[in-house]
């Protein structure tokens, strides 16, 4: 296979993974980080600062609920601006 046919393959599986994701309610950490568009370390840093609606049901995995995210996004100037760059 060459680099062609793999780079085809990362894409559509990256496409497959985003339509799996689309009807969710919550996203995990990394989905999170995906949807996004933000590193983990990132991410991190506002869910230990509480600046990011998240939900911690256990006391160690983070979640998030993808509304609350949206409504996030919108709401805060810089991150809109980053999430707009992004697109």
């Amino acid at each position: 296979m060459d680099n062609y046919q793999e780079e085809i393959i990362k894409k559509l599986s990256s496409l497959e993974e985003i339509l799996k994701r689309k009807d969710k309610k919550f996203l995990t950490f990394k989905e999170a980080c995906d949807y996004l568009g933000f590193s983990k370390s990132f991410l991190y840093k506002l869910t230990s600062k509480n600046m990011i609606p998240h939900h911690k049901p256990t006391g160690r995995k983070i979640f998030f609920f993808k509304n609350d995210l949206e409504k996030w996004v919108t709401t805060n100037s810089f991150i809109e601006r980053l999430w707009d760059n992004r697109n």
